[in-house]
């Protein structure tokens, strides 16, 4: 899937890539990714009885925006008239 937005923690250790409607963190000095950030919600949404979005989806929509906090703790994600903030 393509990156539609990227942000990096201050110190520059991690980065979150929004690839599609999912998002993961990767650790930038081993290039490893540490995580993905699922919103458990999403898992509950059905339609014809059939799941509408993947295991590990983040957003219902696609991820167009990501900023970390100052210190980066917090990773604040933005999809189509949504905010998160993990």
């Amino acid at each position: 899937h393509p990156i539609y937005a990227v942000a990096l923690t201050p110190d520059g250790q991690y980065a979150a890539a929004g690839r599609g409607n999912k998002i993961s963190v990767y650790h930038v000095p081993s290039g490893e990714q540490v995580g993905q950030l699922p919103d458990p919600a999403l898992l509950s949404i059905e339609y014809q009885g059939q799941p509408m979005y993947e295991p590990g989806s983040s957003h219902r929509d696609f991820v167009h925006a990501l900023a970390f906090n100052a210190t980066g703790t917090m990773l604040a994600s933005a999809s189509y008239r949504e905010v998160k903030l993990w």
